[in-house]
């Protein structure tokens, strides 16, 4: 009751219950100019805060809470507050809960979540304005007993003026009572008929004389008349008069006494109670029209929630052949929900307008598709610029348009469009159209539930456009999945019909045999259904052939497949002959042979013809029946690879029969070499010891003879001797390169100290040299004992570091360099002459000099043998030369495969 009697503040007080804090938040910010508000998260706090305070005017609660639930709240809160209006809200429609809360809390309106402010606005102000009626009414109830509590206490309680009518003598008598209702003292008004008379309205004068008259006939049982009676102040004033009469032994009347009761109290209470109820019926009527007003605006809202629901669930799941047609259906609903005259869908894309969808009434005659339909968003700045800024473009009249935009101004009002409102269709940020309404000659105030409805439209055909759009990608997808899987899975039966081939190609198998393997190969997983292996044969300019081979699947079939070769005019003689002549694999379609197979018409096949080429030779040639488009022969390249991989097979075969003839050549003309190396050693040798022999006899007969012939005879003497040597180590050279050539010289790896072998050879050639040159050891890296055959690094690097100190006379001295890196590199570098770059490429040819080293003696060999020495022990020998600053031999050995020999 305290909340009856408080006045109703300008702003209403709320309780907002929500269990999350966010929109709590966002309810404050919205409504905290407008109203008065408290928030709570839950239902029991909420019941706490009005048992504190059971001041608040509206109530609002979420339905969907952890613990009390909104109805539940509401029921326990309207037994605090009976007289508040409250609100539920709620994001599903919970048909039994807005029930209990219809029935049980008199629930004012339910609101489904997520709520619009200026919605929910709408509805807390009737809601507040509904309140103050009804308190208001109150306030007037209890005026209106007050005046009929005061009314009777005027009729009960106030003097009653008497009179007393002679109906013989018409003398009335007037109470002093009677005379002060009307102002008058005692004595300022005559007791008589006249008086009263005088006093009584005139147009109640009549009226009251009358009934006075039926009173006394008796037609009127009682006297009771209200008239006026002038006041002295010159007013009327309402009397009730009521009269007693007295009757005569004649049972007539001879006076009537009565009393007359002032209704100036009751005609005010009555006029302020008329005014009371007058203003309560305005109220009433005005709630009445709030309510109508309210009520049409909940049935539009129905209306625009039941068109968004239809054209949702009518465009669920909607197939894309359906597309087009339920989208027209969707702008039409458009059309009838708010008598727009043209709707219709925008696509933008490359910058231009295209008119994807549209729908009008009948007795319109705009065309969009003239306004928009490929149109380059260029030429229409005033539309694209709020579209793409995410605003609606809303045209009232297109006389608001300005003349900067007369082009699109002219081009609207020549295709009969006077108002037209589009909002914007965005998808991943990015604009892909708008969705459009518009009409012919209305000057239309757009408002915002018209901006509201295509923005809710908008998203839906906007998800569905995407939804389909990815849909055909996908179903494009999985028609080039299914392409590409056929494809995969021709090409796997492609591989493995040439793995199959490869891997027989690779056999020991005899060439007879993997020919016809692979003939059964390729008729099987080829899915063919015979096949032939013809022989060609080569002679006098001529090719004749023979069936090697047939496969069939019966016995008969092979007969029968025979027979029909050899029989005259036959397609498959031609197809034959055409590839011996061109010996290029060729797929022919759709052959139609008179050969039967278990049918009795001709049969239709495709020919695959495979040859087998060996150095431009043709050898073999399949031939495969297969049936009509087969997918494994489909296209050359499979022929190609096949015929590559049989022909490879084939030439190997060859390649090898004539390997084995060479061979054997080889090794006789090995025999022959080392027959010869050992022959010449021996022929050549005992000449120059004979020759030898006899110089060293001459020498002791010529201590005989007298001492000047004896001097020239020494000096003949040692001229023969140092020419036999040269010659010696001549011979000597040319055997061993003749033994190494062949390949009777093997190495004899062995571990070995590189530094130490390397030491004493320098050591050696320093001590014979006759000007005292000394050559230096350097050492790169952590030594290590290696393998290498010791005998001949030897004679390598003595003819290296020789050469070094001969072609380097008055230079400073050689040096030796060792390094033990990846490799093991030993590198002999002399100051010398140096070797010309053009003659670099020749050093390692047998008996090859340098035009610069003419002066120096040599046979052109020792750098040949020693490369192959090094090359004997797996190593490589290689040179880099400046001239006249130095050259650099470098030997070099790999210190792995050593170590591996070592450990072996």
């Amino acid at each position: 009751m305290k909340m009856l009697n408080r006045v109703l503040d300008i702003k209403p007080k709320i309780l907002y219950v929500d269990d999350e804090s966010i929109n709590l938040r966002l309810f404050k910010i919205s409504f905290k100019e407008n109203c008065d508000v408290t928030t709570s998260q839950s239902g029991e706090d909420g019941l706490k805060l009005l048992k504190n305070d059971n001041q608040y005017d509206i109530i609002i609660s979420d339905q969907r809470m952890p613990g009390m639930s909104g109805t539940e709240f509401m029921i326990e809160a309207k037994k605090i507050l009976p007289q508040s209006k409250y609100i539920l809200l709620t994001g599903y429609t919970d048909i039994e809960a807005l029930e209990k809360a219809i029935n049980e809390v008199g629930l004012w309106q339910y609101v489904k979540k997520p709520w619009e402010p200026s919605n929910l606005k709408f509805i807390i102000d009737n809601a507040f304005s509904s309140l103050k009626t009804e308190k208001e009414n109150v306030v007037i109830s209890s005026a209106l007993k007050q005046s009929e509590e005061r009314l009777n206490l005027a009729l009960t309680g106030t003097n009653v003026g008497v009179w007393d009518w002679n109906l013989k003598t018409n003398e009335i008598y007037f109470s002093p009572t009677w005379k002060e209702m009307l102002g008058y003292g005692i004595d300022e008004l005559d007791n008589n008929i006249n008086t009263l008379e005088s006093l009584i309205h005139p147009e109640d004068f009549k009226k009251s004389l009358t009934h006075l008259n039926h009173y006394i006939k008796g037609t009127t049982k009682n006297y009771e008349i209200e008239y006026r009676l002038k006041h002295k102040k010159g007013n009327y004033i309402h009397i009730l008069s009521r009269g007693r009469g007295v009757k005569n032994r004649q049972e007539e009347f001879d006076r009537i006494t009565g009393t007359n009761i002032d209704l100036t109290e009751k005609y005010k209470a009555e006029q302020q109670i008329k005014e009371l109820n007058e203003a309560l019926e305005e109220r009433v009527e005005r709630r009445t029209n709030a309510l109508k007003l309210l009520n049409i605006q909940l049935i539009q809202r129905n209306k625009f929630e039941h068109l968004i629901s239809k054209i949702s669930s009518e465009l669920i799941g909607i197939q894309i052949h359906e597309l087009d047609n339920q989208i027209s259906i969707a702008l039409h609903d458009i059309i009838q929900f708010n008598g727009s005259e043209n709707a219709f869908v925008l696509k933008i894309e490359d910058d231009t307008f295209h008119i994807e969808h549209e729908n009008s009434n009948l007795l319109n005659n705009s065309n969009i598709v003239a306004i928009f339909h490929e149109k380059k968003t260029k030429y229409m700045p005033l539309i694209i610029e709020k579209l793409s800024k995410i605003k609606p473009f809303i045209l009232k009249n297109t006389e608001e348009i300005s003349s900067e935009n007369a082009y699109e101004k002219r081009l609207l009002e020549s295709n009969n469009v006077s108002s037209m409102l589009i909002v914007p269709l965005f998808f991943n940020k990015k604009l892909k159209g708008g969705l459009g309404i518009s009409y012919k000659s209305v000057i239309k105030e757009w408002s915002q539930e018209d901006i509201n409805l295509l923005k809710f439209v908008g998203e839906i055909f906007m998800n569905v456009f995407e939804r389909n759009h990815t849909e055909q990608k996908l179903i494009k997808r999985d028609k080039e999945i299914s392409e590409a899987n056929k494809i995969i899975s021709e090409n796997e039966r492609k591989a493995k019909l040439l793995q199959t081939i490869a891997s027989i190609a690779n056999s020991p198998l005899q060439v007879e045999e993997a020919l016809n393997l692979s003939q059964e190969i390729i008729v099987s997983q080829g899915q063919g259904i015979s096949g032939f292996l013809f022989k060609i044969n080569s002679s006098n300019n001529s090719q004749m052939f023979t069936i090697e081979n047939i496969i069939s699947k019966t016995i008969e079939e092979k007969n029968k497949l025979e027979d029909f070769f050899i029989t005259p005019k036959n397609k498959l003689k031609d197809i034959l002959n055409k590839i011996i002549n061109s010996s290029k694999p060729s797929i022919n379609k759709n052959v139609k042979l008179n050969y039967k197979t278990n049918h009795a018409t001709p049969t239709f096949f495709d020919i695959a013809v495979i040859p087998v080429i060996v150095e431009n030779v043709l050898h073999y040639v399949y031939m495969s029946l297969l049936p009509p488009n087969n997918s494994v022969f489909n296209e050359e390249g499979i022929l190609n690879d096949i015929s590559r991989e049989i022909s490879f097979f084939v030439e190997r075969d060859q390649t090898k029969k004539e390997l084995k003839k060479a061979l054997e050549k080889e090794k006789e003309l090995g025999k022959l070499k080392s027959q010869f190396v050992s022959m010449a050693s021996h022929q050549f040798r005992t000449p120059l010891t004979v020759i030898q022999s006899n110089i060293e006899l001459f020498q002791m007969l010529a201590s005989k003879i007298d001492s000047e012939l004896k001097g020239k005879f020494d000096k003949i003497s040692r001229r023969i001797q140092t020419e036999v040597a040269r010659l010696g180590d001549l011979m000597n050279d040319v055997l061993l390169l003749g033994k190494l050539n062949a390949n009777v010289l093997l190495a004899d790896i062995q571990p070995g100290n590189i530094l130490q072998d390397t030491t004493e050879v320098v050591d050696r050639l320093n001590s014979i040299q006759p000007d005292n040159r000394k050559a230096a050891i350097s050492v790169e890296g952590s030594q290590k004992n290696i393998a290498y055959d010791k005998k001949l690094l030897a004679h390598a690097l003595s003819n290296l570091i020789d050469n070094a100190f001969k072609y380097s006379r008055n230079k400073p001295s050689p040096e030796v360099k060792i390094s033990f890196k990846e490799n093991l590199e030993i590198s002999v570098v002399d100051f010398g002459r140096g070797i010309p770059k053009d003659e670099i490429s020749n050093l390692f040819q047998p008996f090859f000099r340098s035009n610069s080293a003419q002066d120096i003696e040599g046979t052109g060999l020792g750098l040949v043998i020693c490369k192959r020495y090094i090359e004997l022990q797996k190593g490589s020998l290689s040179v880099t030369s400046n001239l006249n600053e130095k050259t650099i031999f470098t030997i070099s050995l790999p210190i792995r495969s050593n170590e591996q020999s070592f450990n072996n």
